[in-house]
């Protein structure tokens, strides 16, 4: 029987190891996705970000656990753009294990 390779998980995220257990799971991937991305907008603090993420989305409007609505904060540049280059981040991340 073989063994599968190691798969480097992402960093955990910056919430204090005495809130992990009264903190809700998807507030956790929330704020992992909200740090992400601060990491790609610098200027979009995490707490903003973290306020512009949506879950909940079903029917046809279902795209994924998370929606960032980028236009929320109001960044310089078309909101496509900004969508396409944290999505290409976004697989680069993902790919790069």
């Amino acid at each position: 029987m073989s063994l599968l390779p190691a798969f480097p998980l992402p960093e955990v995220p910056s919430i204090p190891a005495e809130h992990l257990e009264s903190t809700a799971a998807l507030d956790v991937f929330k704020l992992a996705a909200a740090e992400f991305v601060h990491s790609v907008f610098p200027e979009v603090t995490v707490d903003k970000a973290f306020e512009g993420m949506e879950s909940g989305k079903t029917g046809k409007q279902a795209l994924g656990d998370f929606v960032v609505a980028l236009a929320r904060f109001r960044l310089k540049g078309k909101p496509q753009e900004l969508a396409e280059k944290l999505a290409a981040e976004v697989r680069a991340f993902f790919f790069s294990f």
